[in-house]
């Protein structure tokens, strides 16, 4: 399954996700996770879900368990291959290796303190 979301210069973080909701709000809990990998508080993520027609991927069936198994995997991949580039770019950013740096409270940030920037500053690197 697919997982995507976009960090924007807002400071914001995008999801979509091609899930619908059962009753259970499984559409969003699948995906917390990933903002939760990134430091990511609830409160800043927008959440696009269930309805292609606003160019969401497709999605496994929806059915319980392989939802929640499926949809939380691609979340959970999704989130740690952010979390690797946020580090390289900090390391290319401020010198050292990416494994130096964390990424948490809407921040990368080097292991020990000294440097430092937020999620939207280093996405800002990245498209420079």
């Amino acid at each position: 399954m697919t997982g995507f979301f976009v960090i924007r210069p807002d400071g914001r973080m995008y999801i979509q996700t091609g899930i619908g909701n059962l009753g259970t709000e499984n559409f969003s809990d699948a995906q917390r996770v990933a903002a939760e990998i990134v430091g990511m508080p609830w409160e800043k993520v927008d959440l696009t879900w269930g309805n292609t027609t606003k160019n969401l991927p497709w999605s496994c069936a929806s059915g319980g368990s392989q939802t929640t198994h499926a949809m939380t995997r691609a979340a959970y991949a999704a989130g740690m291959d952010a979390k690797t580039k946020l580090q390289e770019i900090a390391a290319k950013t401020h010198g050292g290796k990416p494994e130096n740096y964390e990424v948490g409270g809407e921040r990368v940030y080097r292991k020990g303190g000294g440097a430092s920037m937020t999620l939207a500053q280093a996405l800002s690197r990245r498209s420079s």
